[in-house]
């Protein structure tokens, strides 16, 4: 990974990660918390990218505090870079509205 690749996700942690999940302790962390953030900063217009980013992030250190037990392995749907359920159904035209 480049410089510049770290100085980003560096900042969409600082920036995004720490401010909206924070307060939860990673083994208390739900699948409810990260849906709603998700949600919550597709809705305010961040990028698409940026969400997936975020999304990966958050995946690989989940993945990674499972295999140091430090929390216990969840069945995760998959989630598309907006938050939703990749296979779930969602209201007809909710992925055209913005808020």
């Amino acid at each position: 990974m480049g410089p510049g690749t770290v100085a980003n996700y560096r900042s969409l942690i600082d920036r995004h990660l720490i401010p909206g999940l924070g307060r939860h302790r990673l083994r208390d962390l739900a699948p409810e918390h990260v849906d709603r953030f998700l949600r919550a900063k597709a809705d305010a217009g961040l990028s698409r990218s940026s969400v997936g980013r975020l999304r990966s992030i958050l995946t690989d250190a989940l993945t990674h505090a499972e295999r140091r037990q430090l929390v216990v392995p969840q069945r995760r749907a998959p989630l598309d870079p907006a938050g939703h359920q990749c296979g779930g159904r969602r209201p007809a035209g909710s992925h055209h509205r913005r808020a």
